[in-house]
């Protein structure tokens, strides 16, 4: 597939959902770094990334996306690390692992939030009732800017400052 048609690799085309978790958690961040992981499929664009994004108040989210890896059972994971504890699941996964000082718990997700049954689901209400969707484009346009700015960490092999679009 072509980079320039696609936008770019892995993470401009399924990453910016995972991104779009690291903003709705952790707000928008004040920079990002990234590095692109070894290519390993023909296609143009990179195969993974490992994203460090600094947020307001101080939390490090962590993101890591291999498209890549040659297993049976591929495994993205988000991470929202802050001075109490942290969060962890994997993007459209069942659960979310919370761990503090003093406890590790997994909380399991409703089955109707599981995966794109919610997205798809509300995507299908807003044309039924003609209303805007809860997501809005300036939402988009804000993971897009993230997104756009791990493209220039990793050009330059520095952390960046996103700046809204």
């Amino acid at each position: 597939m072509n980079a320039e048609l696609r936008g770019g690799g892995t993470l401009i085309d399924a990453g910016i959902h995972f991104i779009d978790a690291l903003v709705n958690l952790g707000g928008f961040p004040e920079r990002v770094y990234a590095t692109m992981l070894a290519k390993v499929h023909p296609t143009e664009g990179e195969d993974g990334v490992l994203l460090t994004a600094h947020f307001p108040g101080g939390a490090i989210g962590h993101l890591t996306l291999d498209a890549g890896s040659q297993t049976a059972d591929p495994n993205s994971e988000i991470t929202i690390a802050g001075t109490e504890g942290r969060l962890r699941f994997a993007p459209f996964g069942d659960e979310v692992v919370v761990e503090t000082s003093s406890e590790r718990r997994t909380d399991r997700l409703p089955e109707g939030n599981r995966r794109s049954l919610a997205m798809v689901t509300e995507f299908v209400q807003c044309i039924a009732e003609d209303r805007e969707p809860t997501i809005t484009g300036e939402v988009g346009l804000d993971d897009l800017a993230v997104v756009l700015a791990a493209y220039r960490s990793a050009e330059l092999g520095a952390p960046v400052s996103p700046a809204r679009l």
